[in-house]
């Protein structure tokens, strides 16, 4: 959203738009645990991106693409942080999409980071998961005691000059002249959903998290098919215009299927 609306950008646009990414953290009381990854990706997009990938001098010719290998998927593991190793994998497949769970494990959380785009999970080819911004992940304090406390680094919105603004405005002014394509849109974005969140092994004690449901913080949490299905709501937003995605973001966050945590740092005490 934050790119001029080039082909190759549309394109990124149309694969991240048929992705479903769900990130969970689980935290053990001695500061180990777990990220369990789920991914999907539309059937079309797959059949597209492996008929290109079929091009790609690293496959054998007729061996067939597989886009989520374990040996791959174990490689992602240090991309989560030192001391992440991979436990296990599982493919999945739900409705038109396929994807797959892949389990890792952590020595310590004070190690670890996590990646909240979802345009990271789709295949190197068309986005190198190397190049990781730092800026774009989160990141954790935890210290052990009775109780323990834990704060979550979130990523910080990064300051624009006043040029980067104006663009940033007349792109996102463009997207709403655009966004009233009704059943087109919601086609494109039906599928989208993205979810980051905490759940700690133990008792959430005390926390300034917007979003806590029994031992479970959710950190992001977008389901655009939600907003789509919401015509007024739509409405309302295409009309408001907002200056930046940030702004987007504070409307939308009100809105069935989405919860965004704005805190920089978010606080929890824990037993």
């Amino acid at each position: 959203m934050k790119k001029l609306l080039t082909i190759s950008t549309l394109f990124l646009l149309m694969l991240t738009s048929c992705i479903d990414v769900t990130t969970r953290v689980k935290l053990n009381p001695d500061g180990t645990g777990t990220i369990e990854e789920t991914v999907f990706i539309s059937k079309e997009v797959l059949s597209m991106l492996e008929g290109f990938m079929a091009f790609d001098s690293s496959y054998n010719e007729g061996e067939p693409v597989d886009m989520f290998s374990e040996d791959e998927l174990k490689k992602e593991a240090s991309s989560f942080g030192e001391g992440v190793t991979f436990v296990s994998s599982e493919k999945q497949e739900k409705q038109n999409m396929k994807g797959y769970t892949a389990v890792y494990s952590f020595s310590d959380i004070n190690k670890i980071k996590v990646e909240n785009d979802p345009g990271e999970k789709v295949p190197d080819d068309f986005d190198n998961q190397d190049e990781i911004n730092e800026k774009d992940v989160i990141t954790f304090n935890y210290t052990k005691g009775n109780p323990s406390s834990l704060k979550i680094l979130l990523p910080k919105p990064e300051e624009k000059s006043e040029g980067e603004k104006s663009l940033e405005t007349e792109e996102i002014e463009m997207e709403a002249d655009t966004s009233g394509m009704g059943s087109q849109m919601q086609m494109m974005f039906k599928n989208m959903k993205i979810s980051v969140s905490l759940e700690v092994n133990g008792n959430i004690i005390e926390t300034d998290a917007e979003y806590v449901e029994g031992n479970k913080i959710t950190l992001f949490e977008m389901d655009f098919e939600k907003l789509l299905s919401d015509p007024e709501k739509l409405e309302k937003l295409e009309k408001t215009k907002p200056d930046n995605f940030e702004q987007a973001l504070e409307l939308m966050k009100d809105i069935p299927g989405f919860k965004i945590e704005f805190k920089e740092i978010v606080n929890v005490i824990l037993n």
